[in-house]
């Protein structure tokens, strides 16, 4: 079994997302334009930490993202204006994405180009011709326990994954988390113990 480079959260980044209450209001910047770049989150006027997106070079022409979660410090004199509230949940979930190199199948390339593909989605999807395997946080899910139609997300955009997007419409939401293990924000510590185990 080859070994997974990892970009996951650590503990203080974990215990930021616990002290996450609904309401919770999401914020961008002002003057922003365009991707969102970064976002902040917390209650009504008070934003306690802030998500960005690092990108991590895997291999030549491959990379990926990660998201990171950090304590909210305003950059400079830049204005936030609320850009959503996400109401009625009650947990937190954390998107973790692996992602791999795997050779080219016949025609899936043109003919000039190097041999080989990136790929991603859950780890049971991982080809055993895969190299170069990565897994990184990728997004952020708010949804109720007893209410499936109660779910929001926050992750990398699949248009420019250097950026993030929001999406508070649950089917919209839910479409794009497919690719993702959705873990639960007080089970992330085990599963990155598990993971460490099989893989490291």
């Amino acid at each position: 079994m080859s070994q997974v480079q990892t970009y996951l959260p650590n503990a203080k980044a974990l215990a930021l997302l616990a002290e996450l209450r609904e309401p919770l209001v999401v914020y961008r910047l002002a003057t922003q334009i365009g991707g969102l770049s970064m976002v902040a989150l917390g209650a009504l006027g008070i934003p306690s930490i802030g998500l960005r997106v690092l990108d991590r070079s895997i291999a030549p022409k491959f990379e990926i993202f990660e998201l990171l979660i950090e304590p909210w410090i305003a950059p400079g004199k830049f204005q936030l204006t609320e850009m959503a509230r996400i109401r009625g949940w009650d947990e937190i979930k954390c998107l973790f994405r692996f992602e791999w190199l795997r050779p080219a199948m016949p025609g899936e390339v043109p003919p000039h180009c190097e041999k080989v593909v990136g790929d991603r989605g859950p780890r049971k999807m991982i080809p055993s011709t895969g190299t170069h395997l990565a897994v990184s946080m990728v997004g952020i899910v708010f949804s109720c326990t007893n209410d499936r139609s109660s779910f929001a997300a926050i992750l990398n955009s699949d248009d420019d994954p250097a950026t993030l997007r929001l999406l508070d419409r649950a089917a919209d939401a839910q479409q794009a988390t497919l690719d993702c293990e959705m873990v639960d924000l007080n089970d992330v510590e085990q599963w990155i113990a598990k993971l460490e185990e099989q893989y490291l």
